[in-house]
């Protein structure tokens, strides 16, 4: 009779459960790493966008950002509280990832140049980023 025994079953279960648990911790970390990259990389896009709103001077205006605690907010004016919220365009943002930092920032029309200079710290608790903006509006 050929197949496999009880015993050598067990131990290769044992073995695929001891790879596995071993190998979770790493690929949880490795996800969540590329998890605070992704979202870097969506804020940078986001504040891009409203600085070329800006810059291109749509609807004769200027153009911000609000970061609020699950979403990210574009909107047309001069600050957020006296906002057009008919231009407003929201982009949800992860609840695993916090940002410290600028809360708003607002693009002049025609230069795109920020109304404040500062960094966005992007944090997973396991690893920290930053975005810096500059007072000519480069973003880093």
């Amino acid at each position: 009779m050929k197949g496999f025994t009880l015993f050598e079953i067990i131990i290769t279960i044992g073995i695929l459960g001891t790879i596995s648990a071993v190998s979770f911790p790493v690929i949880n970390n490795l996800y969540s790493d590329f998890q605070l990259t992704s979202e870097r990389d969506n804020l940078i896009g986001v504040l891009r966008k409203a600085q070329s709103l800006a810059f291109t001077n749509q609807g004769q205006s200027s153009y911000g950002v609000e970061l609020l605690e699950n979403q990210y907010v574009v909107f047309k004016g001069n600050s957020y509280t006296e906002r057009d919220s008919v231009f407003d365009e929201k982009f949800a943002k992860p609840s695993g990832i916090t940002i410290s930092g600028l809360s708003e920032i607002i693009f002049t029309p025609l230069s795109g140049t920020p109304n404040a200079t500062g960094t966005f710290n992007l944090s997973n608790g396991r690893q920290n980023l930053s975005i810096q903006i500059n007072e000519e509006g480069v973003i880093n």
